[in-house]
């Protein structure tokens, strides 16, 4: 949706924000990757392409249930941090509902990235340090009146519970069948840990132990969760700031505190689950792949952080051993939280 579409002249009540918001989210398309299935040795591998919601990713869910609790609550203002996706959509969702928004980016963000959030009428505040450093900036506004839409915060339940749709969407494409595997890019863990009880609420207590396998997806060195996963902890960990090296290909994956890491890691780990790292040139190169072979353009290639975890895991199967061997036989599926296939 366009800033001018999204734009309120009064303040809507939360069920008016959601019957307007509705409109630009989802379902979004679950398609079955022909190209890459024969390319990779796959049989049933699928894209859950999240770019088709209204500002193109993922974050619109979260941004969804950000501004819907903020009305609920009679909030004056909401606020977060971003790596650029959840600042404009939840720039565009605090429009629509009428709810003045004040973002916090890092300056590795392009003008135009800036010039875009601002246009969907959020006010833009650039932090001097890294993301970790913004949500501080965020969190120090927040109060009865202004509402944190952080990840990991007092509300991280309702934020989680937005992605919870992703997994309800995947069974109702696939008529009811479980996917073995889903993998999900790894930046705060919310978006992950949201897939997973999405899962778990859909298949009910009796049938948790059929859960989807969660794969983690992310930069290598330079996210907590997925660092917590490769060392083998017991638990979540955060890792030391000092190695933080962030590019802009990086940004939405990196992370040396993540929010929701603790979920993510349990997410991951419960359901027998593994997570991969990947450097900026093998997560550029996902993109490119998906443009040429499934005509999946727009895809950020942190996007396709997920899906590398598949790729590469499968790669190393076949040279190796068998031991993933079920990501030949069983569905699969890679959530992109951005990319959408042409019309």
């Amino acid at each position: 949706m366009s800033p001018a579409g999204a734009r309120a002249r009064k303040r809507l009540l939360p069920d008016e924000f959601l019957a307007v918001f509705d409109k630009a989210i989802g379902p979004t398309p679950l398609v079955k990757a022909e190209s890459l299935n024969r390319t990779h040795g796959f049989r049933g591998l699928w894209l859950k392409l999240e770019g088709a919601n209204g500002t193109g990713s993922a974050k619109d869910r979260l941004a969804r249930a950000a501004v819907h609790d903020a009305l609920v609550r009679k909030c004056d203002l909401i606020t977060l941090a971003s790596c650029g996706n959840m600042a404009l959509s939840v720039a565009n969702a605090a429009q629509m509902a009428g709810l003045p928004a004040k973002v916090f980016l890092q300056a590795v963000h392009l003008p135009e990235t800036v010039e875009v959030i601002r246009s969907y009428g959020a006010e833009v505040e650039i932090a001097a340090g890294d993301y970790e450093y913004a949500v501080a900036q965020s969190r120090a506004i927040c109060g009865d009146k202004v509402y944190d839409a952080n990840p990991g915060g007092e509300h991280a339940e309702a934020h989680i519970g937005g992605y919870e749709a992703i997994a309800a969407e995947i069974l109702s494409d696939l008529g009811g069948k479980v996917p073995r595997y889903i993998a999900v890019p790894v930046g705060n863990g919310t978006i992950i840990t949201g897939v997973y009880c999405g899962f778990v609420r859909a298949l009910g207590v009796d049938r948790a132990d059929v859960v989807p396998h969660i794969v983690g997806g992310s930069v290598a060195g330079q996210n907590a969760i997925v660092h917590s996963i490769e060392m083998g902890r017991d638990s979540y960990a955060d890792i030391s700031p000092e190695q933080m090296h962030v590019t802009e290909t990086a940004a939405p994956l990196a992370t040396w505190q993540a929010l929701d890491g603790p979920p993510a890691f349990h997410a991951i780990t419960q359901s027998g689950g593994f997570a991969m790292a990947f450097a900026d040139i093998e997560l550029e190169g996902a993109a490119k792949e998906l443009e040429e072979c499934e005509g999946i353009g727009e895809a950020d290639p942190a996007a396709t952080a997920g899906l590398l975890a598949l790729l590469e895991s499968r790669r190393i199967s076949r040279l190796e051993d068998e031991e993933r061997a079920s990501l030949e036989t069983g569905d699969v599926v890679a959530v992109l939280t951005s990319g959408v296939r042409p019309r």
